[in-house]
């Protein structure tokens, strides 16, 4: 009887733990990751700082690196058993020097060219000259995918 209870039990967490692993991809961000847009005046370690603590529960955050310096954006991470990923945007939007936070969310490469079926019928993305039309005479679209791609491959 105890093997059987041991076993229901094992195969009930194993359970919970694939529905859970589903249910965290599903929302297509990364748990405690956040990523926030700060005013040019504003400085990263006084945010942080500040919201070491909300109400009463400890968040552990830290500023994990700066994704983009000009625009002042930085990828943040905090303890998601601590505080919900919800009350801790709530949290950082509120905050005076955040202009912008949102959720890390999780991107997928993609080809170079688009799935479209009628991509080749668009003349303005690559134009060959088929039809009567000037060859070359077109946004090069595809170069700025491939470039975004090569970067995306790079981690970047």
């Amino acid at each position: 009887m105890k093997t059987l209870f041991t076993a229901l039990f094992l195969g009930l967490c194993t359970l919970l733990a694939t529905n859970t692993a589903a249910l965290a991809r599903s929302d297509n961000y990364v748990q405690g990751d956040v990523l926030v847009q700060i005013a040019a005046n504003a400085d990263i370690a006084t945010l942080v700082r500040d919201l070491q603590t909300i109400g009463t529960q400890r968040t552990g955050l830290v500023a994990k690196r700066c994704i983009s310096p000009p625009f002042h954006i930085y990828l943040l991470q905090f303890n998601p058993l601590s505080i919900r990923q919800a009350s801790m945007l709530y949290a950082l939007r509120q905050h005076p020097a955040v202009t912008v936070a949102q959720n890390n969310h999780i991107i997928e490469l993609r080809e170079t060219t688009p799935d479209d079926a009628q991509f080749d019928q668009q003349w303005q993305y690559i134009n060959t000259g088929a039809g009567g039309g000037l060859a070359n005479a077109d946004l090069d679209a595809e170069l700025a995918w491939d470039i975004t791609w090569a970067a995306l491959r790079r981690g970047r």
